[in-house]
């Protein structure tokens, strides 16, 4: 797959908005503006994404997914996709555990070496 064709993906991966997040919006606004804002949001991504990163697909790179589930069961797909959810969302937890071990050991860093943990410092610098 080429550059561009991955661009195109991945921008468009990172317009799209969580249902948290619009549950939130919808708690603050009036849920029809939030409907109309996510509609905007879909073809404007397109829109840019076409004016920026212009590219034509020619027919052996094209991807056809017609037969991509020949033979294959309703349940056999489904079953696919639960565990694919599953390891993204145990990705997700062994990276956010990472993480919170990485600032606890900064933290105990900073505290033995400065007197003050990171995340002091941090608060110190970001101050009002």
């Amino acid at each position: 797959m080429s550059s561009r064709r991955m661009y195109t993906m991945a921008e468009t991966a990172m317009s799209t908005v969580s249902m948290a997040i619009v549950g939130a919006y919808m708690g603050m606004l009036d849920p029809k503006y939030v409907v109309a804002a996510l509609i905007l949001n879909m073809f404007s991504t397109f829109i840019i994404l076409s004016l920026i990163n212009p590219y034509s697909v020619d027919e052996e790179e094209d991807i056809q997914v017609s037969h991509l589930y020949d033979g294959q069961s309703f349940f056999d797909m489904l079953g696919e996709y639960i565990l694919a959810g599953f390891k993204v969302a145990l990705i997700v937890a062994v990276m956010l555990i990472g993480f919170i071990a990485i600032i606890a050991g900064i933290n105990t860093i900073f505290s033995a070496v400065i007197g003050i943990s990171f995340q002091d410092c941090l608060g110190y610098v970001f101050i009002d």
